[in-house]
């Protein structure tokens, strides 16, 4: 009878492909029953374990006797601790029953080394391990500890997790104080292999086993361990408990005076997150109370003291001072390590600050000095800062590059934050540039990580409207508002990113469904004594887009001053250019002429750098601004920049924007055209430039004057001469004076 292909995956999940297994399973059910329906499936466990109990009926009483043993041991067993288990079995018998248990495959080697055997399936050993009465096991498994010990008394460090267990299990026999002991040895072992999943179970068993007990040097020592793990594991909402966890172990280890155990428990690495208050600041500043202020040791918390101040409570000035102390303590000792570290932190600051020139200064340094120092976060946090000033100045390639190094890091770390984050800027590479799926993928594999990170639930929100799946859009907009509510208010990533996504994509999807919440989450951000300018600027993307969609000038205004100083850099977490905003407020404050100056810059900018969404977005708002002016150039201008628009939203799937262009399009081709104000088809800047040329202006004076780049105004004076028919300037201002175009021609200069 033909099996079909469901039936058939179902049952190799079910008995891992297990010959035994299969062979009783498909003797057990009916070919009838394989076919109709797979109510079968839940009989596989059973059928499995009675297929497993009489194979083992079959055996010798020695050979199951050892096999017991063994399933205590686990489902990876050495021979030689089995041997030491049964000291009443003769050599002979023990390597007779061994050999009937691999006859049939009960037992199988492995190939990691000599004398290791495996239970040949999960559910033989488990099957075994059941025949056991309770009390049964817990002796058992006292005596696997205890001749683990033995055995390994001058090497134990490989079996220091195996202990941890074994006397977890035997707790009621043998007491807590080895579960205690060997469960903190093991989840220090496991955070040196970055397996913090299993720290965390490991530092969580030995407390819940002190539980009761007052503090002791071993309690502490299990919090700090236990903080550590589950600031690597767990997500943003499990924080303050790990941040308490330090804190406790922090003010035993500070008032029994263990110095060096307060040292590390003050300079660890905590979550990169702005405005988060971790405490740190007050166990930094204690630490260095305790050690000689010009030492490495000073060095190290001064480095770590800067990032505090710096990013966490917004205070730049006493970030610098910090690092400047700690940068010089590292040159007088010779110390990369803590340059490093140092530079490292200080670039990750002023990328919060939005100082993105420093950050290209002195990135490469760390990178270099991570060729020689094993530092593997301040590697990471220097890609980051590096990727983040790339973008932000229109280098994608090299932003690339940063991302897929970090990730080798990340991934070597295996710390979920650290991971997510360096997702989270990949997927900013991938939709700056208009790879949707590649951003999607990358998201959906940092979300099943952290699925109420922010970071990535903004971009996938973001990816989602450009392509018009509005629907599954807000279902991952609903996540970033929870995380928002249950954070606390203020100048955070939680508050900031939707103060900054709600009006984006209400824009892009053309609804408003949520404004009141965008405008308490920029106020919540604004109104805060820490506002970081990398969070306020998201807050204020909202706000600019809040002050264009309701015309109101005075919103728009206080958006294009906050802007104005970061012109010509791009907004990665939002992908937009900040010419863009400024070219959207200042045509909302009924400046044309500086909008569209700020319009030419953004998309001299996004072409140049691949930002091909924003170019296509770019374009449309330009051309609606022109059309809007009703002008024969700037009708012809708008119908090509909509051209450009269209071409990139289709080859994108960017369908809202389609809808949007082809819309503008047939409105345009309806409307009658407007003859040019000006002799011989001059545009109103070029009036403007004009002018200033005939009162005597050189091109960087008229430039300054009018805010556009000196490329920009020769630009201008070219197609001047060219419109005018002029051989030089001298010609053009002679042209200016016959036209009534000069300076003081018009009605209001004889007043």
């Amino acid at each position: 009878t033909a099996v079909a292909d469901a039936v058939v995956d179902t049952l190799y999940q079910r008995t891992a492909g297990n010959p035994l297994f299969v062979g009783e399973v498909i003797n057990s059910v009916s070919p009838e029953e394989l076919g109709q329906n797979q109510d079968w499936v839940a009989s596989i466990p059973e059928a499995v374990r009675e297929a497993i109990s009489r194979r083992l009926s079959r055996l010798s009483e020695r050979c199951n006797q050892l096999l017991r043993t063994a399933s205590v041991i686990g489902r990876d067993f050495e021979l030689t601790l089995l041997r030491a288990l049964s000291p009443d079995v003769p050599e002979e018998e023990f390597l007779r029953g061994i050999d009937e248990a691999m006859s049939i495959h009960i037992v199988e080697p492995l190939p990691v080394g000599p004398g290791v055997c495996q239970f040949g399936h999960t559910l033989i050993h488990q099957a075994v391990y059941e025949e056991l009465q309770p009390m049964q096991k817990i002796q058992a498994h006292a005596t696997v500890a205890e001749t683990l010990e033995r055995l390994h008394q001058d090497d134990l460090g490989e079996y220091v997790g195996e202990l941890a267990y074994h006397f977890a299990q035997a707790q009621t026999l043998s007491g807590t104080d080895k579960l205690v002991h060997y469960s903190l040895l093991a989840g220090e072992r496991s955070l040196e292999a970055h397996a913090h999943e299993e720290a965390l179970a490991l530092f969580q068993q030995g407390m819940a086993a002190k539980q009761g007990h007052e503090i002791d040097a071993e309690s502490a020592s299990m919090l700090f361990g236990l903080g550590r793990a589950q600031l690597a594991a767990l997500g943003r909402s499990q924080i303050p408990e790990a941040l308490g966890n330090l804190d406790r172990a922090f003010d035993y280890f500070t008032a029994s005076g263990d110095v060096e155990r307060a040292v590390a428990v003050a300079e660890h690495p905590l979550p990169n997150i702005a405005a988060l208050n971790t405490g740190a600041g007050k166990r930094i500043s204690r630490a260095l109370e305790m050690v000689p202020q010009d030492s490495g040791t000073a060095g190290r918390l001064l480095s770590m003291l800067g990032r505090i101040a710096g990013y966490q409570n917004g205070d730049y000035e006493a970030s610098t001072s910090a690092f400047s102390r700690a940068s010089e303590i590292a040159r007088r000792e010779d110390d990369p390590a803590l340059e490093l570290k140092t530079i490292a932190g200080e670039s990750y600051v002023s990328m919060w600050h939005c100082r993105w020139r420093e950050i290209l200064d002195k990135t490469p340094r760390a990178i270099e000095l991570a060729r020689t120092v094993d530092d593997p976060v301040g590697e990471l946090l220097a890609h980051w800062t590096a990727f983040s000033a790339e973008v932000s100045t229109g280098h994608l390639d090299a932003a690339r590059r940063h991302t897929s190094e970090g990730m080798v890091l990340a991934e070597r770390l295996r710390d979920r934050q650290l991971v997510c984050g360096t997702l989270y800027r990949a997927a900013n590479v991938a939709r700056s540039e208009g790879d949707w799926q590649t951003a999607r993928d990358l998201g959906d594999q940092g979300l099943e990580l952290l699925p109420l990170d922010p970071r990535l639930l903004a971009s996938s929100t973001l990816v989602e409207y450009e392509l018009g799946e509005f629907e599954r859009g807000a279902s991952y907009l609903e996540r970033p508002i929870e995380a928002m509510l249950n954070a606390e208010p203020g100048p955070t990533f939680e508050y900031g990113s939707v103060a900054g996504l709600i009006p984006l994509i209400e824009r892009i999807a053309g609804g408003h469904d949520h404004p009141d919440s965008a405008r308490s989450a920029a106020e919540a951000v604004l109104a805060g004594k820490i506002a970081l300018p990398l969070v306020s600027g998201w807050a204020r993307i909202g706000l600019a887009f809040t002050a264009v969609d309701t015309g109101n000038e005075a919103l728009a205004r206080e958006q294009y001053d906050a802007f104005e100083s970061q012109r010509g850099t791009f907004l990665s977490t939002f992908s937009i250019a900040v010419d863009h905003l400024l070219g959207l407020t200042a045509r909302t404050m009924g400046k044309p002429d500086q909008a569209m100056v700020h319009f030419e810059d953004a998309l001299e900018f996004c072409r140049e750098a691949g930002f091909r969404p924003e170019v296509a977005w770019t374009s449309y708002d330009y051309a609606d601004m022109l059309i809007q002016r009703s002008t024969g150039a700037g009708r012809a201008k708008a119908m090509t920049l909509l051209e450009e628009s269209l071409a990139i939203s289709n080859e994108l799937g960017m369908r809202p924007l389609i809808q949007r262009v082809t819309a503008l399009q047939e409105i345009t081709a309806a409307q009658p055209v407007r003859a040019p104000a000006f002799p011989d088809g001059l545009t109103q800047r070029e009036i403007e430039v004009l002018g200033l040329v005939t009162a005597g202006k050189m091109d960087r004076e008229i430039a300054e004057e009018l805010f556009i780049s000196v490329n920009t105004v020769g630009n201008h004076v070219r197609s001047i001469l060219n419109k005018t028919d002029a051989a030089n300037r001298t010609e053009a201002a002679a042209y200016a004076v016959r036209h009534g175009l000069a300076p003081g021609d018009g009605p209001d200069s004889k007043a």
